[in-house]
């Protein structure tokens, strides 16, 4: 029975240690959440500028061809004025009238479409000054988070190594059977181990038959859980 009693107490050391272990898998591979969400607020920040940026782009074509077509539609109105004194038919003449007449008019149209692509560019160009000073101290505080995120990893797997040392030398004092059996457990349960206090499992809560838990008790060794198959030992 003693040496039952020590194989239990051996198993629930290693048991503690799996358990630092898991632990620190968990928090190595899982982000601070200060730095998870700066992350998510620093990709909208980003999209949100390239998609401003797009529009931007957009505009500043649109406003360019206007621009362009404005300049076209003035050098022909001075043209046509250069040459209304040398028409001598009024049929040429009123035509040449109702072109300056026409292009003027497009090109109040064009005017009044320039000051509402000039107001947008010019409120998207101050959206964007701001969202880039957001992106770029976003940007500061997530280079300093992820530095002290990866001291902070480096000790995690530091501390792992250890206690992976710690598990290889608790394994050599218990049996391979009993291991194996724990080995097999933990795969499908965590933690694979549990206490039994007062006739109830500590992990899935379910009274234990009074019988067993009575040889348990006077084992000092292990069982099973009959509810959710852990290893089970009286504290």
């Amino acid at each position: 029975m003693e040496d039952i009693k020590q194989e239990t107490i051996q198993l629930i050391a290693y048991a503690k240690v799996d358990r630092d272990v898991s632990r620190l898998l968990t928090l190595l591979e899982t982000l601070p959440p200060a730095l998870k969400t700066d992350l998510g607020a620093l990709k909208d920040r980003t999209s949100a500028l390239a998609t401003l940026d797009a529009q931007l782009a957009g505009w500043q074509t649109e406003k360019l061809a206007i621009e362009t077509q404005e300049a076209e539609s003035d050098a022909l109105v001075r043209s046509r004025k250069d040459t209304l004194n040398t028409i001598h038919h009024m049929k040429e003449y009123q035509a040449a009238l109702k072109e300056i007449e026409d292009c003027n008019k497009r090109g109040k149209e064009r005017m009044a479409t320039l000051i509402e692509l000039t107001e947008k560019i010019d409120t998207a160009n101050a959206e964007r000054e701001a969202l880039t000073a957001e992106h770029a101290e976003l940007t500061a505080r997530v280079n300093e988070q992820n530095g002290a995120w990866e001291t902070e990893q480096l000790a995690f797997k530091r501390e792992i190594e250890e206690k992976q040392h710690e598990l290889a030398r608790c394994a050599g004092n218990i049996g391979e059977t009993l291991l194996k059996k724990y080995l097999h457990i933990a795969k499908l349960r965590n933690p694979a181990l549990a206490a039994a206090e007062r006739g109830v499992c500590q992990e899935c809560h379910m009274q234990l038959p009074p019988q067993e838990y009575i040889l348990l008790q006077r084992s000092q060794g292990l069982s099973i859980c009959p509810s959710c198959q852990r290893l089970l030992y009286i504290p």
